[in-house]
């Protein structure tokens, strides 16, 4: 008996069906899933579609296609020209600088990322994870309280310590360096969206211009800091091939070899302080934000750390973070939605088509790698927190730009394992004491990002801390 309220379209499905043999529904059903096949890809190519902007006289191509990032990403590595604005704050480095410059920089600076150098780094890092916690235990009064400023402080720290081979208790200024470059970045992003700034004249007699110099002054000072602690203890590291290739150990000693001069040294020593902490921090506290309103997923990286840790208060080994499988897909997961890095930028300088999609020479390509990785055909529920979505078995189905939340190509960041083993000490280093609970947001998608050079958590991963009861 049919429903008295099935709609005209049922009733005419309904009557074709029972007039049908086996074979001939059998046809009518596979032609109705072909047919929805068809309208799935057409509505999935159209957040695939290029959006094409003009930023004064430079032309800008918005791409969120894996396929046009591969190409363009492995092809291109020319920098965006919007990059030379912040050379006031990055200086040419390895990071920022133009191709023929990162070519043989990377050639010299690369080994101080053998793994063997960066495995000696995880007592260093453990200890200023451990200050981490122990500073929010300091301040926090039982009401929510904003992680990231701590993170990236205690990250700051141990970055002296490790790449610039220093002792952090010798550093001042951190917090008011990081207030500074933060926003010199959003300054940075402001003028990028001001065409009539351009012209190096109208932005230097501009409030923009004056307020950015003045920045950059200040924030210079710090990185001249460090490398005069550096000249003092440079013969420490004699005997010790490990220390001696240690980041800026190994750039002084290039500088003394006249491969480098002083300020290149400055730009890469800046380069790298926020490469490798205002990132890792960032992702840390997305990390902590997603983990609060998930707390079945903070009780399986929990149950992790239990099994590895016990009951005791132990530092963290080297094996133990290798041993972290889940807390690492974890990471990835948060990562895929909120890349600290949303999207990268490429110049090209020739023409190329893919598909049909043409990329003419001398366009800025804006590679959406935050679209990337929300794309329901590579992600299916996107906005599900999912970190199974990164077993191996898992992540060999998708294409190898479907996440690349460290970029792609030749200037992929060098630093991806560095990077993942602090965001591990930092996080398991406060889950091992404490669960995490949410303050502002129930959902992923009610957190407010900020953005400039890159983004972050607006509220600053604002959460409440519980004591564990193991």
């Amino acid at each position: 008996m049919q429903k008295k309220n099935a709609t005209r379209e049922e009733l005419l499905k309904n009557k074709k069906d029972t007039n049908l043999s086996d074979k001939e529904q059998q046809i009518e059903n596979d032609k109705d899933v072909g047919e929805n096949k068809e309208a799935k890809k057409k509505e999935i190519s159209k957040m695939s579609v290029e959006a094409k902007l003009w930023f004064g006289p430079y032309l800008h191509i918005i791409t969120s296609r894996p396929k046009d990032a591969d190409q363009l990403l492995t092809n291109f590595l020319e920098k965006s020209s919007f990059f030379r604005y912040a050379d006031m704050c990055f200086g040419n480095g390895l990071v920022t600088s133009q191709v023929e410059v990162w070519r043989g920089r990377k050639k010299m600076i690369i080994p101080t990322f053998n793994q063997k150098i960066l495995n000696s780094y995880t007592d260093a890092l453990q200890k200023h994870s451990k200050r981490f916690v122990s500073d929010v235990e300091k301040s926090y009064d039982g009401n929510s309280i904003q992680l990231l400023p701590k993170i990236w402080k205690h990250s700051l720290d141990g970055f002296c310590e490790t790449f610039a081979d220093i002792d952090a208790d010798l550093v001042v200024g951190q917090d008011q360096y990081l207030t500074n470059v933060r926003r010199f970045e959003e300054l940075v992003l402001e003028r990028c969206l001001k065409p009539w700034l351009y012209p190096n004249f109208t932005f230097k007699h501009s409030p923009l211009g004056k307020e950015t110099t003045k920045l950059s002054e200040n924030i210079w000072p710090f990185v001249t800091q460090l490398m005069n602690l550096k000249k003092m203890t440079l013969c420490d590291n004699s005997d010790d091939d490990l220390k001696k290739k240690r980041h800026l150990n190994h750039l002084f000693s290039l500088l003394a070899e006249k491969y480098m001069e002083e300020e290149d040294v400055a730009a890469e020593l800046q380069n790298m302080i926020l490469a490798s902490t205002e990132t890792t921090s960032y992702s840390s506290g997305f990390t902590f934000l997603a983990l609060a309103m998930h707390p079945e997923i903070q009780k399986n990286v929990q149950n992790e750390l239990d099994s590895i840790f016990g009951t005791s208060d132990r530092d963290i080994t080297l094996e133990d973070v290798i041993n972290m499988e889940y807390l690492e897909r974890v990471i990835k997961e948060s990562l895929r939605l909120f890349p600290s890095v949303p999207f990268v930028m490429r110049n090209i300088d020739k023409t190329i088509e893919i598909d049909s999609h043409v990329f003419p020479a001398g366009a800025d390509i804006v590679v959406a790698i935050m679209n990337i990785h929300m794309r329901p055909d590579l992600w299916p529920d996107p906005w599900k927190f999912d970190p199974d979505r990164f077993l191996p078995e898992e992540a060999e189905k998708r294409h190898r730009c479907a996440f690349m939340p460290f970029g792609h190509g030749s200037r992929v960041c060098a630093g991806v394992k560095i990077a993942m083993t602090m965001m591990k000490i930092t996080l398991s280093t406060l889950l091992r004491k404490y669960d995490v609970k949410p303050v502002l947001y129930k959902s992923l998608k009610e957190i407010q990002l900020d953005y400039a050079v890159f983004m972050m958590p607006k509220d600053e991963c604002q959460v409440v801390l519980e004591k564990r009861k193991k």
